[in-house]
């Protein structure tokens, strides 16, 4: 899955003219290339967006991109941790009259989402 993810997201680390990789049907392929329900792909590939934001190895907009993507391409049924990172991506979208001054969304919002949400993902997997 590792290389799958890489090049979707060198895809949106690049594009510019907004264009779209991962649609239902090539993330039905994705799922059936790789022996998985779309719930488990859908885990796998928003935690990796989670952990690359949170590590700075991608950029909000590269991360937004991508999980906004997947929702589209997931018919609009993510589930559990993939939903929680993609809520914490729309808090990072907007700039709302009601933040205080100097609020940036992403960094303020987005960023401790995603390191609650990853930390939460982790200890339900439990011991290794």
């Amino acid at each position: 899955m590792q290389r799958d993810f890489d090049k979707l997201l060198a895809h949106y680390a690049t594009v510019t003219d907004g264009s779209s990789v991962l649609f239902v049907e090539s993330f039905q392929e994705l799922c059936h290339k790789h022996g998985v329900t779309p719930d488990v792909l859908s885990h796998a590939f928003a935690r990796e967006v989670a952990e690359r934001l949170v590590s700075d190895r991608i950029d909000f907009e590269t991360g937004d991109f991508a999980i906004n993507d997947l929702f589209w391409a997931s018919d609009c049924s993510l589930t559990g941790f993939a939903l929680d990172v993609f809520h914490a991506f729309e808090d990072g979208e907007i700039m709302s009259p009601h933040y205080p001054p100097g609020t940036i969304p992403w960094k303020d919002y987005t960023l401790p989402a995603l390191r609650e949400a990853l930390a939460r993902d982790e200890e339900s997997r439990g011991p290794n």
